[in-house]
């Protein structure tokens, strides 16, 4: 049975040295750690665990005679996290890099449960409170049962003191700050390291085989266990919102027009109660999206209400082809994916299929499920 520490860490890697101690002396055995990170604190991990094989990681395994083929824990094992173009984030300032620690953290915690047998052991310490958040999130998304969640508590006065990464085999006298701010000098025999087991509830139970089959959001996650009676789908024209399962997200007007062209195909011309398996007789060509352009431009107009005058062009959603018909079908899947997640969205998404030869567009939604506001007030 393979046992995985997965910890988070920002600029203070100590938190690493100071549970695989705290481990060691429960007599929990560990085969491997890894780590997820920022490009910061990447280059921290490295230089203050492992430096030139004299790293406090590499002393600590040598003061306590492990062999360090025993565990799986390199410069290898620390992930920092990256962009779409693949550059490594700095630091989580932002709600995308946010988004995108969140996703790593998925992505980790996915791959790692996927065995029955493999035990994860979370360490949510270290980092930022975001740092933790996301982990947290993603343990309680995907951990089983037997894996555990643990946060390192260590004695105050060793847990400010930069150069203590665990307590040494043979005790030494350090300098630290005490409570009231004045330095003095202590022994290291003096430090407790505490690991505390988190208590959490586990939804994987909840999960279907189809949600465990690639990592996906936390929202897309929630969205499937929270079981309805009914799928619904609904369109409010006035606040240029759209609710799918109880869930909203607000669309640009140019996106929501070309939506709600697709919402009032599906209502008028749909021939069965169930969804599309053998009928597509409500999606139509591209040819048949430009012959209606102007029923198009009329749902904009009615949304937008002078609004986004930059898309009243001969390139925008008021004179469509088939390159700016891609464009924006394209945005409103990568919209629904960011707040549905990828299982959702593709319920809803505009979809296509080759019907005798040629492409035809439309929605797999049954039509009952639909509805449309038709209040046209201002647009939000």
């Amino acid at each position: 049975m393979k046992i995985t520490l997965l910890a988070i860490c920002g600029l203070s890697p100590k938190v690493i040295t100071e549970t695989v101690y705290a481990l060691h002396q429960q007599g929990r055995k560990i085969d491997a750690v890894e780590v997820i990170t920022t490009s910061e604190g990447k280059a921290a991990c490295i230089a203050r665990l492992f430096g030139s094989n004299d790293g406090y990681y590499c002393q600590y395994l040598e003061d306590y005679g492990i062999d360090r083929a025993s565990i799986d824990f390199s410069p290898d094992n620390v992930y920092a996290v990256k962009d779409a173009q693949g550059v490594e984030i700095f630091d989580i300032d932002t709600e995308r890099e946010n988004e995108l620690f969140l996703a790593a953290c998925m992505e980790k915690t996915f791959e790692l449960t996927k065995e029955p047998d493999a035990v994860v052991y979370f360490l949510i310490s270290g980092g930022t409170k975001t740092m933790s958040a996301c982990l947290s999130l993603a343990a309680q998304c995907y951990a089983r049962p037997h894996d555990r969640i643990f946060h390192v508590l260590v004695t105050p006065e060793f847990d400010a003191c930069r150069a203590f990464y665990y307590p040494p085999f043979t005790p030494q006298k350090i300098e630290v700050r005490r409570r009231d701010g004045k330095f003095a000098v202590m022994d290291t025999r003096d430090a407790e390291i505490s690991l505390v087991a988190m208590p959490f509830f586990s939804l994987r139970h909840e999960l279907s085989d189809e949600m465990l089959k690639t990592p996906e959001t936390p929202a897309s996650l929630m969205m499937t266990i929270v079981r309805e009676e009914k799928e619904s789908l609904e369109i409010q024209l006035g606040s240029g919102k759209l609710i799918w399962k109880g869930t909203e997200i607000d669309l640009p007007p140019r996106l929501l027009a070309l939506y709600v062209f697709f919402a009032r195909q599906k209502k008028a011309n749909c021939l069965v109660d169930g969804g599309c398996i053998a009928c597509h007789e409500c999606y139509v060509s591209m040819s048949d999206i430009l012959a209606q352009q102007a029923d198009i431009t009329g749902i904009y107009e009615d949304i937008a209400q002078s609004k986004e005058i930059e898309a009243m062009s001969n390139t925008g959603i008021t004179s469509l082809s088939k390159e700016n018909f891609n464009s924006y079908k394209s945005a409103l899947k990568n919209s629904f994916e960011k707040r549905f997640g990828t299982y959702e969205a593709k319920n809803i998404a505009i979809h296509s299929i080759m019907i005798n030869k040629r492409k035809k567009y439309g929605l797999k939604l049954q039509r009952d499920f639909i509805s449309i506001d038709a209040e046209t007030t201002s647009y939000i």
